[in-house]
């Protein structure tokens, strides 16, 4: 089988499709004859942060904007902010052995994705925090609604009010259908 994969071109993260074999997995991208493209899959098993960013990076993209999320240290609200390639918009991800999802590791600082407080409420802030690698940091990621769930709460990483400005910020709601609730992923 030979999946459509989708591969960044250019600064500004444009994408273009390609149907290719996949010679090995590695996080949440694929490995094709040496270059690094999108796909949705498990990512590799790892114990430390260390581990999380030994792979190869990703971005999470509103596909409706170049915004990404952008990750601006400790006890930070996660925003979206125009895709530039900086470390703050690239991210390790990694599963740890015997726990369902993956972190998602800033590789600027090596801060997780987060849910406030290990909360299960709608509006509870995204944020980066330093990786402990509980509930609240293990996401899973569905290609077909581009949904990144919190494996706490089962809820969905959401673009606050559906605000389409630069630093809009983030927060987990009930999963729905609206553009404010789906990513792509892209290599970084």
């Amino acid at each position: 089988m030979h999946p459509t994969i989708r591969e960044p071109q250019g600064k500004r993260g444009r994408l273009r499709s390609t149907t290719a074999k996949i010679l090995r997995w590695t996080g949440l991208v694929a490995v094709l004859a040496g270059s690094i493209v999108t796909v949705s899959a498990t990512p590799a098993a790892a114990t430390t942060v260390a581990d999380c960013l030994a792979g190869p990076h990703v971005y999470f993209r509103d596909p409706t904007s170049y915004r990404v999320i952008t990750g601006f240290g400790h006890d930070v609200h996660a925003l979206m902010v125009s895709y530039q390639s900086s470390p703050q918009q690239q991210w390790g991800t990694c599963a740890q052995p015997g726990l369902s999802g993956f972190a998602i590791v800033n590789v600027n600082d090596g801060t997780c994705l987060d849910v406030e407080g290990d909360s299960t409420d709608d509006g509870a802030r995204i944020q980066t925090w330093a990786c402990h690698f509980h509930a609240n940091q293990r996401w899973t990621y569905d290609s077909g609604s581009g949904h990144i769930r919190s494996r706490r709460s089962g809820k969905c990483v959401d673009i606050i009010d559906g605000n389409r400005s630069e630093f809009a910020a983030l927060a987990q709601y009930t999963c729905h259908s609206g553009w404010n609730q789906k990513f792509t992923v892209g290599s970084a």
